[in-house]
């Protein structure tokens, strides 16, 4: 196969998985809510994508790569996370969707986003922090 997509259409694959490619940030909540596991697929960075928490509080199971960019975040309590590579991508994916575990995680992972990242949540770090730095400057 040349690419996923002929591998997608050669295993008659084409009406369970679509590539939408880079969606509005408005379409985004249309395509969580209409998905059944959300992927984030990355092979190198450090960065967490902001995908990820709105991926926390959709109540579906989430396969990530087991690297920092994810891990900083994720854990294995939340996530499923995955090698780095196609066949990891795939046991993730088909955990995510085929055993209890992957729905569980899903459970835990809202659990702990409806938790942690909340307005007030968001206000209680910056004071923290604001409150942490005036502290050093006068000292």
């Amino acid at each position: 196969m040349e690419n996923i997509k002929d591998l997608v259409h050669h295993m008659d694959l084409g009406s369970k998985v679509f590539f939408t490619g880079q969606v509005p940030p408005s379409d985004v909540p249309l395509f969580i809510k209409v998905s059944d596991a959300l992927v984030s697929p990355r092979i190198s960075g450090t960065n967490t994508p902001l995908k990820i928490y709105s991926f926390l509080k959709s109540g579906k199971p989430l396969v990530a790569t087991k690297l920092w960019t994810h891990t900083q975040v994720l854990n294995e309590k939340i996530a499923i996370l995955a090698e780095p590579d196609a066949k990891g991508m795939a046991a993730g994916i088909h955990k995510a969707l085929f055993e209890t575990e992957g729905q569980k995680r899903a459970d835990a992972a809202k659990a702990y986003a409806d938790r942690e990242f909340t307005y007030s949540r968001y206000q209680e770090k910056i004071t923290m922090v604001l409150e942490m730095a005036l502290g050093k400057a006068k000292g």
